[in-house]
């Protein structure tokens, strides 16, 4: 009787094999298959269950070594301790080529451009205004064009020169308002120093007339002091920043782009240059929302442990850039670092540092 059930069991198993649809079932037929394709298979399946178990037990221990616990202290967080989030505009382009050529001429002492030189000193002023992370490979063509008239330049300050050139506030916007009130662009708006270019910033706790501050931001209304940050608890369109951009002057012979970028960050942060939109000077309205604010509180032991173990900074620690710490300006100090290693020198726009500009 027991054969018997044996026999029909197999029988069963046979069948399923043979018209199951589940992949490798077929194996399990001696008939259907060699002694060697099941072999075959049952390593290959032992080798795909013993990979799963490796990156399930990689996975594992990276949790164990570093769990994350998140805990709600408050659900009922003021909004009035929240600060409006800092605003980065960066104009069509890093700079006047016109006068930024007539600034190179006068370095030079030329006060007549022959057609030669006008066409060299236009591709190097093309070749500065390309400088620019992650695309600095696009100056290349720039500077062939340039040739030897580079070398002429050696002993120029091109911060200063890109400065110079530099869309003023005035240029880039026509009207400014805040929470429904007209202000003038230029008490609102500074000059901001990103991977971009130099660029105007609202709100920014790292531009350059706030970066002489410390410690937590402090919320006001009004902007009484250059330290303190805007906040904003009204609601509706009109209720926070509106900026009106100008036209570019492009039938001026200047030969802007038609397209400005913004950036959104949280205040305390470095404008992040990868997360930077695209917004052409014709749009009427234009609304983004991405914002990422993180905290990341640790216990006095952590900072004892080497950078290298931990794998982090703290806010009291060295910096190239600010003084102020956040994970875009911590990525952005690590790019600056390689930059003056490998060859000793680094953008115009983050000349604060000490290397060759």
């Amino acid at each position: 009787m027991a054969a018997q059930s044996d026999a029909s069991v197999s029988a069963v198993l046979r069948e399923y094999a043979a018209d199951g649809s589940l992949h490798g079932v077929r194996y399990l037929d001696p008939k259907r298959c060699s002694a060697a394709t099941r072999l075959c298979w049952v390593v290959a399946v032992a080798a795909c269950a013993a990979t799963a178990g490796l990156l399930v037990y990689a996975t594992w221990r990276h949790y164990g070594d570093s769990p994350t616990v998140t805990q709600v202290a408050d659900t009922d967080y003021p909004l009035h301790l929240v600060p409006f989030p800092a605003v980065t505009i960066c104009p069509p382009t890093s700079a006047f080529k016109g006068a930024g050529e007539a600034l190179l001429a006068r370095h030079l002492g030329v006060s007549e451009v022959n057609s030669t030189l006008g066409h060299q000193l236009s591709a190097i002023m093309s070749a500065i205004c390309l400088i620019q992370y992650p695309y600095y490979h696009r100056i290349q063509d720039a500077m062939d064009e340039a040739g030897t008239a580079i070398h002429l330049f050696e002993d120029l300050n091109i911060t200063w020169l890109m400065l110079q050139a530099l869309p003023s506030v005035d240029e880039v916007f026509e009207k400014c308002y805040w929470q429904g009130h007209r202000f003038n662009c230029s008490s609102l708006f500074f000059l901001q120093r990103t991977e971009i270019g130099f660029c105007y910033a609202f709100n920014s706790l790292t531009s350059e007339n706030r970066r002489h501050c410390v410690g937590e931001p402090r919320l006001t209304s009004g902007n009484s002091d250059s330290c303190q940050v805007w906040r904003n608890v009204a609601g509706g369109a009109l209720s926070g920043l509106e900026i009106f951009l100008r036209t570019p002057p492009a039938a001026q012979g200047h030969r802007w782009d038609n397209r400005y970028r913004l950036m959104i960050n949280e205040v305390s942060s470095v404008p992040n240059s990868l997360r930077s939109h695209l917004i052409p000077s014709s749009t009427h309205h234009v609304t983004v929302v991405e914002l990422e604010v993180s905290v990341t509180e640790s216990s006095p032991q952590i900072e004892q442990l080497p950078t290298e173990k931990r794998r982090c900074l703290f806010a009291n620690e060295r910096h190239l850039i600010l003084s102020r710490y956040s994970q875009v300006a911590c990525t952005v100090e690590c790019r600056l670092e390689y930059m003056l290693r490998v060859c000793n020198c680094t953008t115009y726009v983050f000349n604060q540092i000490s290397a060759t500009t």
